[in-house]
């Protein structure tokens, strides 16, 4: 049974997740409907940009701050601004030179439009990750909780009557941008506090070098999440894109138990667990996680067939690819959580080999989109996901019977 502490660190985060995902359905609803599929398409294009670069920008900085702060450096928080602030600027140069690039080459005014704004959409989800996933990291639960609900509610109150208003995808886009920046300055209240035992300086090499291993392995969750909109959006129509953004996100809601899973044993687990508290406390972890992915699948399943037709009739192809995706969804969230545990764990060359795997299995989507378009994609999420998340467990288990040999010996 999960402990006291536990259960309410895990409902705290739960909350996090369903405000978010309410708010962002409800978006997903009232700009498929404004926008239709054309705009719909653009707009999470615009916003599949924005979500990968950041994500691959903010380096899971909070892997190598919260240790530092942990360990007594009290100047860990301040420096971890610093950083996320320079990779922000960074990701905004190097998508503004792609831009550049892509505009020459291909000579589309939209496209290298679209590409420009999910740019600087990059360098601010980038920050925002920075604040916010420190925080959780240092423990505060409730601080992330409801900074995300901030970022939705802005997003879903302004975004919705801005669609309705204007009927372009890039205004609802700069609505999810104040929403964005608005949580992030209400993370950084209180960011910085006091460090509790001896003081020490953790140099800023061996933050980042911490991070950025560690990081290799979540840009490889994150390819697996983010890659299949921006890789299909080369491939098909925006109207088809739009299609296949009502899927995934209606997929993806049996991720709400499996994201907060996975942020509670980041949080939870140490690195001087033995093994048998490891393994006991993960599979307490897998076991809540599948019960609440197949009820949920199921449940998403039935919803979809009846609610789809009636309340988007022009999005009626979806219904066969949310059926597709939800195997692999369903799946694939054991993954997030055995990641987790590996890396707070301590363990560094299994999150690598796990990041350049998942990295490598996202090139199934080029030949599965050019053949077969929107299934194609949904085909490929749920084999990549399916595959990744068999390779995960492998490792988490190999892990745990290198740690018990480790501990055998040196008990011997």
């Amino acid at each position: 049974m999960l402990s006291t502490e536990t259960f309410k660190g895990l409902s705290e985060l739960l909350l996090s997740q369903v405000v978010s995902i309410t708010a962002s359905l409800l978006v997903t609803y009232a700009t498929a409907e404004i926008l239709g599929p054309a705009g719909r398409g653009q707009l999470v294009f615009i916003m599949g940009v924005a979500n990968l670069g950041g994500a691959i920008a903010f380096g899971s900085l909070q892997v190598g701050v919260t240790y530092a702060h942990k360990t007594g450096d009290p100047s860990a928080l301040k420096r971890c601004l610093r950083i996320g602030a320079a990779a922000s600027l960074i990701t905004l140069l190097a998508g503004a030179s792609a831009t550049v690039i892509s505009f020459a080459i291909s000579g589309e005014h939209q496209r290298a439009v679209e590409l420009m704004i999910g740019t600087i959409g990059a360098a601010i989800v980038s920050f925002n990750l920075v604040v916010l996933r420190v925080r959780q990291g240092l423990g505060d639960a409730r601080v992330f909780r409801v900074a995300w609900s901030i970022q939705s509610g802005i997003y879903a109150v302004v975004g919705i009557p801005v669609a309705f208003a204007f009927r372009s995808a890039i205004a609802v886009v700069g609505c999810w941008f104040v929403g964005i920046i608005v949580s992030t300055i209400y993370g950084l209240r209180g960011f910085h506090r006091p460090t509790s035992g001896t003081r020490r300086h953790v140099r800023t090499r061996s933050i980042l070098a911490t991070s950025w291993i560690a990081h290799l392995g979540f840009i490889g969750f994150q390819f697996l999440y983010r890659a299949d909109v921006v890789i299909l959006a080369f491939f098909v129509v925006p109207a088809q894109l739009g299609i296949y953004s009502i899927a995934a996100p209606v997929a993806e809601l049996t991720w709400v138990v499996s994201e907060a899973l996975s942020l509670l044993a980041f949080s939870h687990f140490r690195a001087n667990q033995s093994v048998a508290e490891r393994v006991r406390h993960r599979a307490q972890l897998l076991k809540l996680n599948m019960a609440a992915g197949l009820l949920g699948g199921l449940g998403i399943a039935m919803i979809a067939w009846v609610v789809v037709p009636v309340l988007l009739p022009r999005y009626s192809e979806a219904i066969t690819l949310i059926f597709i995706l939800l195997p692999g969804v369903i799946v694939q969230g054991a993954a997030r959580i055995a990641f987790s545990t590996l890396v707070s764990s301590g363990t560094s060359r299994p999150a690598i080999f796990i990041g350049l795997i998942s990295v490598a299995l996202c090139a199934i989507y080029f030949p599965f989109c050019a053949r077969w378009g929107v299934t194609g994609a949904a085909l490929a999420s749920t084999t990549i996901y399916i595959a990744q998340a068999i390779v995960v467990l492998m490792i988490a288990r190999r892990a745990d019977r290198l740690d018990e040999s480790s501990s055998m010996s040196r008990r011997a």
